[in-house]
């Protein structure tokens, strides 16, 4: 059906939807035929995602990610066609909506993403924001996060006239 790529928040690791919730959310995603991909950062030191870039030359995350694309093609079912989806929280929020304007630029399937308690890197997206469908899920316990800032950034993409949805 099509892949969605998971992305950890700061101090998180590749198993970081090992929990109730997350075991129940992936195996509903699995039972409905999605595959599940979800990788860690390269930067183990502040365990983060870098979303300084778009540009696989500058962000080496991105780039790991490009080339772990080319080699599932190479190995599994998954096709250069797949659809892809990227759901991220915290720092890997700010990375799934990074990861996703990327694969826009690179014209790949990229159908949505969700970003959870955290905010679209806009100086790296730029300020016509979102060209990919995007869902923000407001914060209820990470208070890194203002969730006003979050609604404001809603409503400019709002006023932009892009797909977009708000979870509060």
């Amino acid at each position: 059906v099509a892949v969605i790529w998971m992305f950890h928040g700061t101090g998180g690791e590749a198993d970081w939807f090992d929990s109730v919730e997350g075991n129940e959310w992936v195996g509903k995603a699995l039972a409905r035929g999605f595959g599940f991909i979800s990788t860690e950062s390269i930067n183990r030191v502040a365990e983060q995602w870098d979303n300084g870039s778009l540009q696989t030359g500058t962000n080496v995350d991105l780039a790991r990610l490009y080339d772990l694309r080319a080699h599932l093609v190479g190995s599994t079912g998954m096709g250069y066609g797949t659809p892809l989806f990227s759901v991220g929280f915290s720092n890997g929020g700010s990375f799934a909506s990074t990861f996703a304007e990327a694969l826009y630029d690179w014209g790949w399937v990229i159908k949505g993403t969700i970003i959870h308690n955290s905010l679209m890197p806009l100086g790296t997206i730029g300020m016509d924001g979102a060209m990919v469908p995007t869902m923000w899920v407001l914060s209820e316990n990470d208070e890194a996060i203002d969730n006003s800032m979050t609604i404001e950034q809603y409503d400019d993409h709002v006023a932009l006239g892009r797909d977009v949805e708000l979870l509060t």
